[in-house]
């Protein structure tokens, strides 16, 4: 959903689009989320390899803020956002999008993984989340993310416009 929010911001997708991929992506999300459920013993009695992995929910480490954890995942979705538009997106760019998009990840997931579980999306994160039945950080996975695509999309729309 944020690089759907993204593209919507700088203009490629239209409104009625944008919330047709979003509500596609939730689903998608959800089925993911109790499909992992499912393949790992999570509808099981007891514990299971699932719950004990909390159901591939991203998490927030231990001592961290929800306002430093929201932060984190501004600053990761905003990179990976910058990296969508700046290369595959915008069509003065090299079309080399995808490499320069899946080490943005790489790099998100490495320095944001052990602090809030990298999801840089809530649908990353709402689907695994919803089987798992914990929607309580929702804030940092929804608004965090948010916070990072809109600030992006905003920059890129009127700082590197084409004039």
């Amino acid at each position: 959903p944020v690089v759907t929010v993204a593209l919507w911001l700088v203009g490629k997708v239209r409104t009625i689009e944008g919330i047709r991929f979003i509500v596609a992506q939730l689903v998608g999300a959800v089925a993911a989320g109790f499909a992992l459920k499912l393949a790992f013993g999570g509808f099981e009695a007891g514990d299971s390899v699932w719950s004990i992995a909390g159901g591939g929910s991203p998490a927030v480490a231990a001592g961290l803020t929800q306002v430093t954890a929201i932060a984190i995942e501004a600053v990761l979705t905003a990179v990976l956002v910058y990296t969508v538009l700046l290369t595959a997106v915008d069509k003065r760019a090299p079309q080399m999008g995808a490499i320069f998009i899946s080490g943005a990840i790489i790099a998100d997931i490495m320095v944001g993984g052990p602090l809030t579980g990298a999801a840089m999306n809530p649908a990353r994160w709402f689907g695994p989340a919803l089987a798992l039945g914990d929607l309580s950080a929702a804030v940092v996975y929804i608004v965090g993310p948010l916070i990072g695509a809109v600030v992006a999309a905003l920059s890129v729309r009127y700082l590197f416009a084409e004039r």
